[in-house]
């Protein structure tokens, strides 16, 4: 995974965990809360997951072509 994609997906996350305490945190709608819980659960999972891969170094890279 390159570091580029690494950070989106890391921010994507914190995005959607922050959108999620915002569903649970809210008076009006309690589906809101129901469908925040579920976000905010698995948004937390994927960030956990993805902030354990390493991202590749990009002046590490195996050329293309080469083995």
């Amino acid at each position: 995974m390159s570091g580029q994609l690494h950070r989106l997906l890391e921010r994507l996350m914190i995005f959607l965990m922050l959108t999620g305490i915002v569903g649970v945190f809210q008076p009006w709608v309690f589906d809101f809360f129901g469908w925040g819980f579920l976000l905010l659960l698995f948004s937390t999972l994927g960030f956990t997951i993805i902030s354990n891969i390493t991202p590749r170094s990009e002046d590490n890279a195996v050329p293309s072509g080469t083995s």
